[in-house]
């Protein structure tokens, strides 16, 4: 399975930056719409346009892999998804 890592990407960034991410003020500063970084985020998005992955690199200076982490099959049940976070609420 493909599971995303951009809640991990947003914590460390607002480590680095001392500031919080709300996925509205991250689609404000990405130029994304909310509802795409919060499907990402929350591992219910089951595909990504490149102009997707280009902004969000493009805001966290990272690479595409960055974003991504591959679990095969055998290990697929010792994951929980990464959906816990930055959120709105």
């Amino acid at each position: 399975m493909i599971r995303f890592n951009l809640n991990v990407i947003i914590a460390q960034h607002e480590q680095d930056t001392g500031r919080r991410w709300s996925y509205t003020a991250l689609a404000e500063a990405t130029g994304l719409n909310k509802n795409t970084i919060g499907a990402i985020a929350t591992n219910k998005s089951r595909r990504v346009d490149l102009d997707t992955l280009n902004a969000l690199c493009n805001f966290f200076g990272c690479e595409p892999g960055a974003l991504f982490e591959y679990i095969p099959p055998s290990q697929e049940e010792s994951h929980t998804p990464a959906d816990a976070g930055t959120s709105d609420n």
